[in-house]
C-alpha cells in the first residue's frame, strides 16, 4: 500500500492547470512550462512506463487516448522532476514483480491442462455412474463419494483454473466492477480443500463404523445426504473470513490493472493459517491414519477364508486404505508446506513476487492431483461400480449403434425416393423411423419395394385391422 499513499500525495502535489503544461501528440511529449525554465536551461526527460496514465495522475481534464511512449521534460531540480522518477521506478518495480516469464507461462499450461482434463472426466464419470445407477444412489456409503467428487469437480473448473489465470496475469484480470465476484473467487478457491479433507475424514469414519462395528446401526441415505451437507456448511465457514477480508482495489493511473486480495490484519493471516491447516490437513491426517488402522488389524485378526477370493479381496482393502492415507499426504502436504513457509520464512522464497506466485501455483497443482488419484481409490478399484460403469457404457455404444444404423437406413430409403423421380398422390405414405409417417412422392408399387417385407406386412396388417373396425376393408 506504500506505493498508493505515494500516488495519492504525488497526486495532490502535482495538480497543474492545463495553461503550465504542454502536450507535442506527434512527438508524444510532456513539457512543464515552470517559471524560470527557459530555453537554454538544462533539463530532465523521464520515460513514462507502458500503462501508466501520466495525464491522470497530472488530473488534465483532456488528453490522447495513447497513453505509452510519452516522455515528460522538466526543469532540472523540478521537485515533481524528483517525485515521478521515484514514482515512475515503484512502477517498474511493480510490473517486474508482477510479470511471470513466458517460459513459466508454457511451462504452468502444459503441466496444468492434462490434470484439469483428467480430474473433471474421473470426476464427471464418477457423478453419473452413482446417480444414474440405482444400486449404486440408494447406497449410502456413497453420498460421501458423491460430495467428494463435486468438490474436486469444483476444483478442477474453479478454483486450479483461476488461481492459474491470476498468476499468469499478475492481477485480477476481471477488471473493475467485480468486487463480489472477487470475493467469491478469493474463498471459492480454499472452499474445494476443506471440503475434499472433510469428506476423506467422513469417509473414513463410514468405513471404519461398517467393518469393525458392523453390529451397531449403520448410516442410512438421509443420514449420509445430511453429513454431506453439513460438511459444506463447515467448510464455508472455514473460508468465510477469507471472503470477508478479500477486497480490490487498483491505482487509476495504471491502465485496467486490478488487485484482488486479502487485506489480513497483524497476525491474523498467520493465526489462520495455523488453524485452517490443522484441521484441513492434520486433524483429516489423524483421523484417516488411525481409522484406517484400527481397521487394518481387525481385518488381520480374522482368520484367513476358505474363499481365495475373499482373502484376495481383504488384501486388496488393505491397499486401498494404504494408498488412500499415502495419496492425502502427498498431495496436500507441498500446499501446507508452502503456506507455512510463506507466512514464517518469507526470505526462503524468490524475492519476485510473481516467482512466489508460481510457487504456489505448483503446490496447488500436487492438491489438483488428489482429484485425479480419488475417483481411481474410491470408485474405479469397486467391482460394483465398475460394473455399473460397463453397464453405462455398452447401454450407451448400443444406442450409439442403433441410431446410427436407423440414420443410414433412412437416408438409403430417402435417396432411392428421389432418385425414383415418379410423381404419385400426396397421400400416400412411408415409414422412416418407428412410429413416424412422412408424405412421399412415389407409388403404391415402389412403395413396396422400397420397405422392408415386415414393414410391408405391418402397415398390410395394421390396415386391414382398421378397416375391419371401420365394417371396410381398406387395401394400400
Amino acid at each position: 500500500m506504500l506505493l498508493e499513499e505515494v500516488f495519492n500525495s504525488l497526486s495532490n502535489q502535482t495538480q497543474v492547470s492545463n495553461e503550465n503544461v504542454y502536450l507535442d501528440p506527434l512527438g508524444k511529449i510532456v513539457v512543464f512550462m515552470e517559471p524560470g525554465l527557459g530555453m537554454e536551461d538544462p533539463v530532465g526527460i523521464l520515460s513514462v512506463p507502458e500503462g501508466f496514465n501520466i495525464f491522470k495522475l497530472l488530473n488534465l481534464t483532456s488528453y490522447p487516448e495513447d497513453i505509452d511512449g510519452w516522455r515528460i521534460v522538466f526543469k532540472n531540480g523540478s521537485f515533481r522532476y524528483e517525485k515521478l522518477d521515484s514514482v515512475f521506478q515503484q512502477v517498474r518495480d511493480i510490473q517486474y514483480h508482477m510479470a511471470v516469464p513466458s517460459w513459466v507461462y508454457y511451462f504452468l499450461l502444459a503441466l496444468y491442462l492434462p490434470v484439469v482434463s483428467m480430474g473433471l472426466v474421473f470426476n464427471l464419470t464418477t457423478i453419473t455412474v452413482i446417480l444414474f445407477t440405482r444400486k449404486l444412489r440408494v447406497d449410502p456409503r456413497n453420498s460421501f463419494i458423491v460430495a467428494l467428487a463435486i468438490s474436486d469437480l469444483f476444483l478442477c473448473i474453479f478454483t486450479s483454473p483461476l488461481t492459474l489465470w491470476y498468476t499468469l496475469e499478475g492481477h485480477w484480470p476481471l477488471g473493475g466492477n467485480t468486487e463480489y465476484i472477487c470475493k467469491f473467487v478469493k474463498s471459492g478457491q480454499d472452499f474445494p480443500i476443506f471440503m475434499s479433507s472433510f469428506c476423506i475424514g467422513a469417509i473414513a469414519c463410514d468405513r471404519f463404523r461398517y467393518i469393525v462395528q458392523p453390529l451397531k446401526s449403520q448410516m442410512t441415505a438421509n443420514q449420509g445426504f445430511l453429513y454431506s451437507f453439513l460438511l459444506v456448511i463447515v467448510s464455508s465457514c472455514f473460508v468465510s473470513p477469507i471472503f470477508f477480508k478479500t477486497r480490490m482495489w487498483h491505482f487509476p493511473v495504471l491502465r485496467n490493472t486490478f488487485f484482488c486480495d486479502i487485506n489480513w490484519e497483524g497476525e491474523s493471516r498467520v493465526q489462520y493459517t495455523l488453524v485452517s491447516s490443522t484441521f484441513h490437513f492434520l486433524l483429516t491426517l489423524i483421523v484417516v491414519v488411525f481409522l484406517y488402522s484400527l481397521i487394518y488389524y481387525r481385518l488381520k485378526k480374522r482368520p484367513p477364508s476358505q474363499n481365495e477370493v475373499a482373502n484376495a479381496r481383504r488384501r486388496r482393502t488393505t491397499i486401498l486404505m494404504a494408498s488412500i492415507t499415502i495419496t492425502f499426504f502427498c498431495c496436500w502436504t507441498p500446499l501446507v508446506v508452502y503456506c507455512f513457509i510463506y507466512d514464517f520464512f518469507r526470505g526462503l522464497l524468490p524475492e519476485r513476487d510473481s516467482y512466489a506466485m508460481v510457487g504456489y501455483t505448483l503446490s496447488l497443482l500436487f492438491g489438483l492431483g488428489s482429484s485425479v488419484a480419488n475417483p481411481i481409490l474410491y470408485t474405479l478399484l469397486n467391482d460394483n461400480f465398475k460394473a455399473a460403469l460397463k453397464g453405462i457404457m455398452s447401454s450407451v455404444q448400443a444406442n450409439c449403434l442403433a441410431f446410427r444404423r436407423l440414420y443410414k437406413e433412412n437416408r438409403a430409403t430417402k435417396s432411392l425416393v428421389t432418385e425414383s423421380g415418379m410423381n404419385t398422390p400426396k397421400n400416400t405414405e412411408i415409414i422412416d423411423s418407428p412410429g413416424r409417417i412422412k408424405s412421399l412422392n412415389v407409388t403404391s408399387t415402389q412403395l413396396v419395394q422400397l420397405l422392408p417385407p415386415k414393414s410391408v406386412d405391418e402397415i398390410h396388417a395394421k390396415r386391414y385391422r382398421r378397416g375391419s373396425n371401420k365394417g371396410t376393408e381398406t387395401r394400400l
